[in-house]
């Protein structure tokens, strides 16, 4: 695995920072919709350290479930 590069660092910082604009300010749940697709683009727009994108190609570390829980319905652990 590969250490993030500070550009991988700053596009990803800046994309959960739309992610929180859009829920937090506009209280809108939208996922990738219009506004943070709009607010992406204007941003990469306006500078040329990093690209704010949807998707990333860079490793992600998972790492194993601190807890489970089970559905007391249907018996399934998440």
């Amino acid at each position: 695995m590969k250490n993030l590069s500070i550009k991988e660092i700053e596009s990803t910082l800046c994309h959960e920072m739309i992610h929180a604009w859009v829920d937090r300010i506009l209280m809108i749940n939208e996922g990738h919709g219009y506004n943070f697709l709009s607010k992406m683009n204007i941003i990469n727009s306006k500078q040329n350290d990093f690209k704010i994108t949807v998707r990333h190609d860079f490793p992600v570390i998972r790492n194993e479930l601190k807890y489970q829980g089970s559905c007391l319905k249907c018996g399934q652990t998440f």
